[in-house]
């Protein structure tokens, strides 16, 4: 599921944990949803259109891959930094993974036994 009306938006800006990454910068809010939900803000300053575009495509291509992964309950919003540009969606996976590691957002793995 996708961030899309501004009051969704807005409400990132209360109570929100954040990661700085090298690529990209995440914050998150919890919520009551049942999936996890993102969305991603590009704005001009990043660059021209095609290079926005390019970078929100990739963005949800590594979320859509790694969903699974994430709690339920959470908004991420993305922006991407200027060295983004030039990303792949395996750069952007591994940070969002990273990133949910580092704010304890990931779920156990179901084939970890634990002692």
């Amino acid at each position: 599921m996708r961030l899309l009306r501004r009051s969704q938006y807005k409400r990132m800006n209360y109570h929100y944990q954040s990661y700085h990454g090298q690529w990209i910068n995440i914050k998150i809010v919890k919520n009551q949803n049942n999936c996890p939900r993102l969305g991603i803000t590009a704005t001009r300053k990043f660059g021209k259109s095609h290079e926005r575009n390019r970078f929100k495509r990739i963005t949800r291509e590594a979320f859509r891959l790694m969903k699974h992964h994430f709690f339920v309950g959470i908004d991420i919003l993305v922006f991407p930094r200027s060295l983004a540009k030039n990303a792949t969606t395996c750069v952007i996976q591994t940070e969002l993974l990273q990133a949910m590691q580092q704010l304890n957002y990931l779920q156990p793995s179901p084939y970890c036994e634990r002692a």
